[in-house]
């Protein structure tokens, strides 16, 4: 569903369009149409790979409702030691440095409105944030161990000019490179005539001062960025897959479709789920609309090999599974079934023979696959029932086990040691006869252990933002943070699973950023002057400081 900042978005440039009254701005801005819009020099990449199957797909009959797993709060930008946080106010053009260790703060200047922050911890550079400030359209590189330009402290800041329509930024795992470009889910700040093409590549040099930025055109609409290991980002969007090989670009630039040959009445442009193989070297495709998946090989020029698997049902999700042979495990939410397919089968098996297929019936809706950190298991569920069912697959055995949970799942956050998780539920507002109408009524959460399917609904007095989990000495901790306009329900719950011991704190200001540094974890709250309270792992003691503009004071 397209939200309201989206529409206003596509209605400023079409009003500031038209106001120009030159059609030529149409094929820049290019805010119509549904299907693909290909790349100067570019076919329109309608092919059929084998149009002698017969399929049953989305005929429109019954429409094909999606899952909608609500995707909790987590903008953090943290390294081995550092949090760094921006000032919130208005006009604000400084970041908060803050040491985890010492709790020690210094704002360090950068340019007019900081939105989004992205860190990383470089062996040869140490910590280094890139800051996308919206107020003037740049991206600062700080080099958060080195000295500063001016004045005392550390912190190195270089800014580089983007444009002025991107509003999200992600960084590339070498973290030398970013990329900053439009999400149409996020607020946008840029003109009236935008250009929805545009990207821009951050590239981090070896000598602070000669940094690069790279203006590429790309798919509109990304609605996702898949990185590799190998140095290449795959960006899904409007027109289709952007394959761009990080290190090789050297100018500003035209990035062509990767070329996948898929019919677009199968797979549309608007409703399409990309999976990337993490060294590069296959990618998995389904959409809403064709009961199957279509697999390819990779090299470095492009597509090598490609198979269409045919399926019972559409896929409602799709996951990679790493190991010593490579799984794609498929959703398949009508059907009450899971599919799994080894990758050498899918891509090796002669076109005349069948491509191996195991099915396993889930008994239940399972819409959506949740690898578990080791990627022993996957954790199956739907978001659409309200009283749904969770299930668990094991990969070794082939087993499947499942259990009831007392209200709709909003999502789903597995443990680091992959022994549980913590199931949010979507809060009812009406009252159904014969369920557990308190439970439903209220916010809630329900812990799950994955060995023994033993289940621990928990009632919250307020609505759950974000949850991470982390080890302690001796047990798995979990952190909820609550938002609500009542002092004494917003805070941050802290719920120990050895004992299910419950402890909160209430916070004065709303909370806003959840994470964990070093050996601690942090909440950012709302304030014009900057305010975050550190919670100690092992103790749960906590310390907040405030005033990042006054010298940091600490209480």
């Amino acid at each position: 569903m397209m939200n309201r900042r989206l529409n206003y978005l596509f209605g400023a440039m079409l009003l500031g369009l038209a106001a120009c009254g030159d059609d030529s701005s149409l094929t820049e801005a290019n805010v119509g149409g549904g299907d693909y819009s290909p790349s100067p020099g570019e076919g329109n990449n309608t092919t059929d790979f084998d149009s002698g199957f017969s399929n049953t797909n989305n005929d429109g009959e019954e429409p094909f409702i999606p899952e909608e797993e609500v995707f909790l709060v987590r903008q953090l930008a943290t390294t081995d030691n550092y949090v760094f946080i921006p000032n919130s106010s208005e006009l604000a053009n400084t970041v908060a440095r803050v040491d985890a260790n010492t709790l020690e703060v210094q704002p360090i200047r950068v340019g007019l409105s900081p939105t989004e922050i992205a860190a990383t911890q470089i062996s040869e550079v140490g910590a280094v944030a890139y800051v996308l400030c919206e107020g003037n359209h740049t991206i600062s590189i700080i080099r958060a161990d080195l000295p500063a330009r001016t004045g005392t402290g550390l912190g190195d800041v270089r800014p580089l000019r983007v444009p002025a329509e991107v509003n999200a930024l992600r960084l590339a795992p070498d973290g030398k490179h970013a990329l900053a470009f439009i999400d149409p889910t996020l607020p946008f700040s840029g003109n009236a005539i935008a250009s929805l093409q545009v990207l821009s590549l951050v590239r981090l040099a070896d000598t602070p001062g000669e940094d690069q930025v790279f203006n590429l055109s790309v798919t509109r609409l990304i609605r996702d960025i898949e990185f590799t290991n190998t140095g290449e980002a795959f960006l899904v969007g409007q027109e289709g897959v952007n394959r761009i090989k990080l290190a090789e670009v050297t100018g500003d630039t035209l990035i062509p479709r990767l070329d996948l040959g898929l019919d677009t009445s199968l797979f549309p442009p608007t409703d399409f789920e990309v999976e990337v193989d993490p060294e590069g070297t296959y990618l998995v495709a389904r959409s809403s609309s064709f009961a199957g998946v279509a697999v390819f090989g990779l090299d470095e020029n492009g597509v090598t090999s490609r198979r269409i698997i045919e399926l019972s049902g559409i896929p409602t999700d799709i996951d990679l599974v790493q190991g010593a042979t490579d799984q794609i495990l498929i959703t398949i939410r009508d059907q009450n079934e899971i599919a799994v397919v080894a990758v050498d089968d899918a891509l090796e098996t002669p076109e005349e023979e069948a491509v191996a297929v195991s099915i396993y019936a889930v008994g239940e809706e399972a819409g959506l696959a949740l690898l578990t950190p080791n990627q022993e298991q996957a954790v199956l569920y739907s978001t659409l029932p309200l009283l749904p069912t969770l299930s668990v697959f094991n990969f070794a055995t082939q087993t499947l086990e499942s259990w009831g949970l007392r209200n709709q799942i909003a999502s789903v956050v597995t443990s680091p040691d992959s022994q549980n998780v913590v199931v949010v539920h979507k809060r009812q507002t009406e009252i159904r006869p014969g369920i557990d109408g308190a439970f439903q009524n209220s916010e809630g959460l329900t812990l799950v252990n994955l060995a023994t399917g033993y289940r621990r609904p928990i009632f919250l007095q307020a609505e759950p933002l974000d949850v991470i989990m982390t080890p302690g000495e001796d047990t798995t901790l979990v952190y909820v943070m609550l938002a609500s306009s009542s002092d004494s329900r917003r805070g941050v719950m802290r719920l120990d699973l050895e004992t299910f011991r419950s402890d909160f704190v209430a916070l004065p200001a709303q909370p806003n950023r959840l994470g964990r540094v070093g050996d601690k974890v942090f909440v950012s709250q709302e304030s014009e002057d900057g305010r975050i309270t550190f919670f100690d792992i092992e103790t749960n003691s906590q310390r907040t400081i405030s005033g990042y503009e006054l010298n940091a004071g600490i209480e």
